[in-house]
C-alpha cells in the first residue's frame, strides 16, 4: 500500500488496524531514569498520606504531579 493510500484511509476514518504491525512499535522517551531527591520529612509524610488516600503508590503520585506540571 502506498503511503498516500494509507493516509487517505486514515483520514477517511477507515479501520487501518490490520495494516499496522503493533508488535514493532516504540514509544520514544519513556524509559525510566532514576533520580535522587532530598525532600523534608514533613513533605514525605504529606505525600504518603495523599497517596494512601488516592490508593496509589507515593512514586506514582509524584510522577503524576510532575507530569501535570510539565504538561
Amino acid at each position: 500500500m502506498k503511503a498516500s493510500d494509507f493516509d487517505r484511509a486514515f483520514d477517511d476514518g477507515e479501520d487501518i488496524d490490520h495494516l499496522i504491525d503493533w508488535t514493532s512499535g516504540l514509544r520514544p522517551n519513556l524509559e525510566a531514569h532514576r533520580v535522587e531527591l532530598d525532600i523534608p520529612f514533613w513533605m514525605i509524610s504529606k505525600i504518603d498520606r495523599e497517596a494512601e488516600t488516592l490508593g496509589v503508590k507515593p512514586q506514582d503520585l509524584i510522577q503524576r504531579w510532575i507530569s501535570e506540571k510539565l504538561s
